[in-house]
């Protein structure tokens, strides 16, 4: 959010409008693919248009990392709505002036839906058996601190995998031992 703030004044207002006016719209006939790709476009604009390259570069590798999540299936239908919400509330305070209050609009943003990830992950941990198999069932987000435990949850899963295979390698082997002794027994 920092990283915008000397641009917030230099974005065209007739894009900005044209991006509120399709937004509206894809939320009133709830087009979710038409909301993902606004989504998307939206973001790039936002960080193309400073024209710096090392600011373009680092953006559009987050936004291209969030891309990956929105377009998973489990990325609720109302997180996308909220989503384009908070962008059409984020024009109008550019359309408004009020530069100040966007970067605190952009965070918020971004803590949602870091927010939604972890409600997700939660919520699917319950619905599994086998617990240690949720690093295979979600997707490694995009924010640093779900990384960190999206690669502790893979290993520790790694880990319980071939755990569970040596105790049945074990316990086949024991079966095969004991139908050899029962066979020599008759």
């Amino acid at each position: 959010p920092e990283l915008l703030r000397p641009y917030l004044k230099h974005y065209s207002r007739d894009v900005l409008l044209d991006f509120r006016a399709k937004m509206s719209a894809a939320l009133e006939e709830k087009d979710m693919d038409m909301l993902h790709d606004l989504d998307y476009a939206f973001h790039r604009y936002l960080y193309e248009a400073t024209k710096r390259p090392h600011i373009m570069k680092l953006l559009s590798y987050v936004c291209d990392q969030s891309q990956r999540i929105r377009t998973q299936d489990f990325y609720q239908l109302r997180r996308t709505e909220e989503g384009a919400a908070e962008h059409i509330a984020m024009i109008d305070a550019l359309l408004a002036g009020e530069y100040d209050k966007v970067p605190e609009m952009l965070r918020a943003h971004a803590a949602s839906m870091e927010e939604k990830y972890y409600q997700n992950l939660l919520d699917t941990m319950q619905t599994l058996d086998q617990k240690y198999l949720i690093a295979d069932i979600i997707r490694e987000p995009h924010f640093i601190d779900g990384q960190l435990l999206y690669a502790i949850l893979r290993e520790s899963g790694r880990s319980m995998q071939e755990n569970v295979k040596q105790y049945r390698l074990a316990e086949n082997e024991y079966r095969d031992y004991i139908e050899m002794w029962v066979h020599e027994i008759k």
